[in-house]
């Protein structure tokens, strides 16, 4: 629908979709020279914001088209919903894009009136402004989605295994990232018994190169990493730092 828009356009307002790279180049030139065979701006997923903040500085009226049914990855899960009642992570990333560029959200009604017809009604996404929920916009949408594919199931692609990702599966994961996190934080650490080998690393740094008080100050301020690397990276950060 959004790769079609320039032919409605006229050339008065700039249209553009997200897209997620293909690997295989190959397949990754086709799918970007059909998605943009009409005029349409093909934008990476990971340029998204980039692109948006330049075109609106550029003063260029811009369409640009969301695909937002998806399931998210892990570390993009930022709301769980009820989602044709099942508990669904669903992508937060249009709504707080659109946020932070002050952008109007529609939601495209997409209609099937006969084979090889489209049809898309745009759609205002309404919202309360002043909702308590983190994510309102989102959580509208879906709702909105949940209406079109309960009107015309068979037109929503279920094979792509939506609720692949669980709460359950989520909360696992994130456990053990902190766990890692504990972990390399701990190691980082220098034990008790270390304590006054590192007050004599210190003495003997401050002795060889002759610094003041103040400097030694400085030197606790550095990452204990210094100290496990030595003397050289230690004089290193603070010549970075421009402290010296």
């Amino acid at each position: 629908m959004v790769a079609s828009l320039p032919l409605w356009l006229n050339g008065k307002m700039k249209a553009g979709q997200i897209y997620h790279p293909l690997e295989n180049e190959a397949f990754n030139k086709m799918f970007v020279d059909v998605r943009g065979r009409f005029g349409a701006e093909n934008i990476t997923m990971n340029e998204t914001l980039r692109r948006i903040v330049q075109l609106k500085r550029e003063g260029t009226k811009t369409i640009i088209g969301f695909i937002a049914d998806q399931t998210p990855v892990w570390n993009s899960i930022h709301l769980w919903m009820d989602f044709l009642n099942q508990e669904t992570p669903v992508f937060t990333g249009t709504e707080r894009i659109a946020k932070q560029v002050n952008a109007c959200i529609y939601y495209i009604d997409m209609q099937r009136p006969r084979r090889g017809y489209y049809h898309g009604v745009f759609k205002p996404v309404v919202w309360q402004k002043d909702s308590q929920k983190e994510f309102p916009i989102t959580e509208v949408y879906m709702h909105m989605l949940e209406e079109t594919i309960g009107r015309a199931p068979a037109y929503w692609l279920w094979s792509h295994n939506r609720w692949k990702r669980t709460r359950a599966m989520a909360e696992q994961l994130q456990a053990e990232q902190e766990k890692r996190k504990e972990e390399r934080i701990k190691a980082n650490q220098p034990k008790k018994k270390d304590d006054e080998s590192l007050a004599m690393w210190r003495e003997r740094l401050a002795r060889e190169f002759n610094l003041d008080y103040k400097m030694q100050e400085l030197i606790r301020e550095v990452s204990i990493t210094s100290y496990i690397h030595g003397t050289n990276t230690t004089l290193e950060i603070l010549k970075k730092e421009g402290r010296i």
